[in-house]
């Protein structure tokens, strides 16, 4: 089986806590352990992963009773019985998860709202799963400049090319969207928290509409943006597929200590993007444009390829 070839793989091991569900103890001891800003992504993550697990225990229960013989019945109706009280905990959770989720959705989705700063970061989030300030800001200069007269050398006029909008204007923003949870800080990349900085310059961001758009799944309507959807739909495919392991239901818990290595938060779509390598290769698929290899190892990729819908000044 591909998943228990991957998980053995990079070393994770679990056991089975028998008569209880494995996969909500694990998610709760892990979630104790991370701070207050942390818990958005671990939840949104949590999310995703327990909806690929019931919906994989959804289809290998109708799968596995188009070919049970009549003399496993009775083993396979106990079986049964025991997944499906392990479904309903899931469901409860997804369902919990998705209520508490939706106002930090509704807040990534309204940040499109006419005011061009706004819109400019709501066009650079979904394209950038995780980030710098530098990246942030050539984006910006790239897209959001226009060129302005400053002089003449003789007959012949000198431009310069002026950004619209403050750079202090920009910071203030960024702070506001982390503070609401549209942007999640990740620090300065070597797995410590700490306060934020006045400066940004080295630190490090994830985007938390790809995160909604990929684990949210059906319950964001981010993933319906052409950016994110193609992303959204092979992911949840994947997950799916990591999730199916004949009627083993420890296979949520298993999935989020890859996701989340050492409980820390900053990496984690770098561990995800790793994840998905090894599906590749294991099963000999071709890998999708958005998994791509960097100097830091596997990483996702966005890219716009539907009709001009951004904001973009003429330069």
């Amino acid at each position: 089986m591909f998943i228990s070839n991957l998980l053995s793989k990079v070393g994770t091991v679990i056991l089975m806590a028998k008569g209880k569900c494995e996969d909500i103890e694990v998610y709760e001891e892990m979630r104790a352990v991370f701070k207050d800003d942390e818990r958005l992504i671990f939840d949104t993550i949590a999310l995703g992963v327990f909806s690929g697990a019931y919906r994989a225990l959804k289809k290998e229960i109708y799968d596995q009773s188009r070919t049970v013989s009549p003399l496993d019945v009775e083993e396979f109706a106990h079986k049964v019985l025991d997944v499906q009280a392990v479904m309903g905990d899931y469901e409860q959770l997804v369902m919990s998860l998705n209520s508490t989720l939706q106002p930090s959705i509704a807040l990534a989705v309204s940040l499109e709202n006419g005011n061009v700063l706004d819109n400019a970061f709501a066009n650079f989030l979904k394209l950038h799963p995780a980030f710098t300030y530098k990246e942030l800001m050539n984006y910006f200069e790239e897209r959001y400049s226009e060129k302005k007269l400053i002089k003449y050398v003789g007959s012949i006029p000198i431009y310069k090319k002026l950004l619209l909008f403050d750079r202090r204007e920009i910071d203030a923003r960024i702070f506001d969207l982390i503070k609401s949870g549209v942007i999640y800080y990740a620090g300065n990349g070597k797995g410590k928290k700490r306060e934020l900085p006045t400066r940004f310059d080295k630190d490090n961001f994830i985007s938390m509409p790809v995160v909604y758009g990929i684990f949210a799944g059906s319950w964001n309507p981010l993933a319906v943006y052409p950016e994110i959807e193609s992303v959204s739909a092979e992911s949840s495919r994947v997950l799916r597929e990591l999730m199916s392991a004949e009627l083993e239901t420890n296979q949520a818990a298993k999935l989020l200590k890859l996701l989340f290595k050492d409980s820390t938060t900053d990496n984690v779509i770098g561990n995800f993007a790793g994840i998905l390598s090894m599906y590749y290769e294991q099963m000999n698929e071709q890998r999708p444009e958005f998994l791509v290899e960097t100097e830091n190892g596997p990483s996702l990729s966005i890219m716009h390829t539907g009709e001009e819908v951004y904001e973009t000044v003429t330069v």
